[in-house]
């Protein structure tokens, strides 16, 4: 949150944006957008996935109806082959949220170190005034 609010008191610092109007500066501030946007985007994934995991573990265990559809047993070979998808499927939700919480930490470290690069092309122009 400490990040996301320097990126905006930078943005919003007119007066030494125009003294720090560089090539390298501008380089750097459209890598910190480009990571951000990305880190919202798999931020977004991350959401999207908790809410999938979450709907699995809240719909009826596959194996405890005791009644199929009709009124009728169910076929245990499909109440097992239906369990195995379920578990499968909540092992690839958990899997894929790993992933992607790793990358949102790596994206994180990358706009640290811009924000800090920003930092450092700032302060010598500013004590220039």
């Amino acid at each position: 949150m400490r990040r996301l609010l320097a990126v905006l008191m930078l943005c919003l610092c007119s007066p030494l944006r125009a003294d720090t109007g560089s090539t390298h500066y501008n380089a750097i501030e459209s890598e910190l957008n480009r990571v951000r946007q990305e880190q919202q985007a798999v931020y977004q994934q991350f959401q999207i996935l908790q809410a999938l995991q979450r709907n699995e573990g809240l719909e009826a265990d596959p194996a405890s109806p005791l009644y199929g559809p009709g009124g009728g047993i169910p076929n245990y070979d499909d109440v097992v082959r239906a369990k195995q998808e379920r578990q499968e499927r909540l092992r690839y939700y958990s899997e894929e949220m790993r992933r992607l919480s790793e990358r949102h930490q790596n994206l994180d470290a990358r706009a640290g170190g811009l924000i800090e690069e920003l930092r450092a092309i700032e302060t010598p122009q500013s004590r220039r005034r």
